[in-house]
């Protein structure tokens, strides 16, 4: 658990104490391969909702966050490998680095658009495993549990989405930043 405290990212809407519960749990799922394939297999929340690991990702998570953030956390942290602990890199500026041999992004823009448009969980939970799975699972899982609770924040308390501090502006920013430095350096 030493090696977890080194590496941790700051998870905005989890307390300390409860950062190191959700990794305790993933690093748990990641051992358990019955309830880990049952989580991957999910095609939305709605049937990750159905998995009992679920419910412990519910306690976990403050009180106000829906059942639907949780199991979107559930599910997708599913697909987050054990070298995610390493990444430093915020998941957005992982989504814009140029894959190895290639001047594009791992992550087009138009997909990056598509998730940050979701209006729905299931399209939100689409997208994130796809970015997900499109950096070979080796994200961060506290910046993807982040993004997951921040956007069940926003969307629950239908925030309009212009301040400068919201998640898709953050996240947008992350991208394109990193998006223009990869392009400059060409």
């Amino acid at each position: 658990m030493e090696k977890i405290k080194e590496n941790q990212i700051k998870c905005r809407k989890l307390k300390q104490e409860n950062v190191e519960r959700l990794l305790a749990w993933w690093i748990g799922l990641l051992e358990r391969n019955g309830p880990r394939a049952q989580l991957k297999r999910c095609s939305g929340p709605e049937e990750a909702a159905l998995i009992p690991d679920t419910f412990k990702v519910k306690d976990i998570i403050p009180p106000w966050n829906t059942y639907q953030a949780a199991a979107a956390i559930a599910g997708i942290l599913a697909h987050v490998r054990k070298e995610g602990l390493n990444i430093h890199n915020s998941f957005a500026k992982q989504l814009a680095l140029s894959a190895e041999g290639s001047s594009r992004a791992v992550f087009s823009e138009t997909r990056f658009r598509q998730l940050l448009s979701s209006k729905n969980w299931n399209e939100f939970y689409t997208g994130l495993r796809r970015a997900v799975k499109i950096l070979n699972g080796k994200a961060n899982p506290l910046y993807v549990a982040d993004i997951i609770l921040r956007w069940d924040d926003e969307n629950r308390k239908n925030l309009v989405q212009k301040k400068a501090n919201s998640l898709k502006y953050e996240l947008s920013h992350e991208y394109y930043t990193q998006l223009f430095i990869s392009e400059s350096k060409k």
